[in-house]
């Protein structure tokens, strides 16, 4: 078995390289766009690392099919199959042999991505990313039992299609399935996301499992066309078996939505508040401004409909050091809840220029600054339901 994964692993030879300048070229990428990165967006890389796991599962399933492919194109799966070796190790070695390429593509990427936070001297926080990570691998592993299966039953024509049905799901359908979700279960997807992508992980690696036994009984009757048929179809059918179980088991398991204002204000919890006196100018003028940034975060079990017509504003007291510069507000905002992973972010910033003269007196000010962050029921409220003191 060790010499067929040597034989998957060595057909990689031929597109080293197209494969490995683009790999350093993401590298490089990786450690720019960190480079650039500031403020709370440290504790939040839900973005570099979705298009890490994103990047993963696309060289992923080029990898695969190119070994696949090439096995076939050449000749050397009927060579095999006249071989003394037993159909379990030739669909055992076939298994291990895209797994190693899965995991060492992670090892590289995620790797990266640690060894330039620590090279800059930032800590390793990927904030609600993990989320992303299970999922892109599950959706690697779900690629890995479905393909293999096709190929090792139909050749890989027909695991090609399956393929890219595959990819263009694994892209596309995400962005709706939330619709769906919310007919089936009466409640948001946003609140079964986070245990509903543990389990998923969990489904595939049982359905890994699941696979190479399917595709050891299939390849044994690999003559049998009228047998790989109804082996197929077991196949699918024991999938929607766990799929069915897995979104059942997420939705029983999972703690009850947040579906009143009230108590989705209540979880509501300050990430972030950051003032700052910033000097900009032309050739012609010069000017400074208070620049401020607020990042709020909810519960991931609120309702999305009844968090977008909440009111957010930033306050300044009366006795507050910025209040005869700034006034009483900087006016309320609302429905700009983003979603970093199912955990509900809100990032409320902007700017106010102040007079040139003022400058060294507001920046000893901003220091003495308390602003509050007021939350209201409906943004064209006057009065808040709730006041945080930051």
């Amino acid at each position: 078995m060790r010499s067929l994964i040597k034989k998957d692993l060595l057909s990689l030879k031929s597109i080293a390289m197209i494969v490995i300048p683009i790999t350093v070229l993401f590298l490089f990428f990786i450690g720019w766009y960190i480079s650039r990165m500031s403020g709370f967006r440290y504790n939040d890389l839900s973005g570099i690392v979705l298009f890490i796991a994103l990047f993963n599962l696309l060289m992923s399933y080029g990898l695969m099919t190119h070994i696949c492919r090439t096995e076939e194109l050449s000749g050397i799966h009927k060579r095999i199959w006249k071989l003394p070796i037993s159909v379990p190790s030739i669909v055992l070695a076939k298994f291990c042999s895209l797994l190693i390429i899965a995991v060492s593509i992670n090892v590289i990427t995620f790797g990266a991505l640690f060894f330039v936070q620590v090279i800059l001297g930032h800590s390793v926080g990927v904030g609600n990313a993990g989320s992303v990570i299970l999922f892109f691998n599950a959706l690697i592993l779900l690629f890995i039992s479905f393909y293999l299966f096709f190929h090792l039953s139909f050749g890989s024509y027909v695991a090609t299609w399956i393929g890219c049905l595959f990819i263009f799901g694994a892209i596309f359908l995400p962005m709706f399935w939330s619709v769906p979700t919310g007919v089936i279960f009466g409640r948001p997807l946003a609140t079964i996301e986070p245990l509903l992508n543990q389990f998923f992980f969990i489904i595939t690696l049982l359905l890994t499992v699941v696979s190479i036994l399917f595709s050891i009984w299939n390849y044994h009757n690999y003559l049998n066309v009228k047998k790989k048929i109804y082996i197929t179809a077991s196949f699918i059918g024991v999938f929607f078996f766990l799929m069915i179980t897995m979104a059942s088991s997420a939705f029983a398991m999972s703690s009850p939505p947040l579906n009143t204002k009230k108590s989705i204000i209540e979880h509501i919890s300050v990430e972030r508040l950051n003032l700052e006196l910033e000097k900009e100018g032309t050739n012609y003028s010069s000017y400074s401004v208070i620049q401020y940034e607020v990042v709020l975060t909810a519960s991931h079990l609120s309702d999305p409909r009844l968090l977008d017509e909440l009111g957010i504003s930033l306050v300044f007291l009366d006795e507050d050091p910025l209040f005869s510069y700034v006034g009483p507000e900087w006016g309320t905002h609302y429905g700009s809840w983003s979603y970093h992973q199912s955990q509900p972010t809100f990032t409320l910033f902007g700017s106010i220029s102040v007079e040139p003269r003022d400058v060294e007196q507001i920046e000893q000010l901003i220091g003495e600054s308390r602003p509050q962050i007021a939350i209201y029921e409906n943004f064209h409220e006057l009065v808040p339901i709730r006041v945080i003191n930051y």
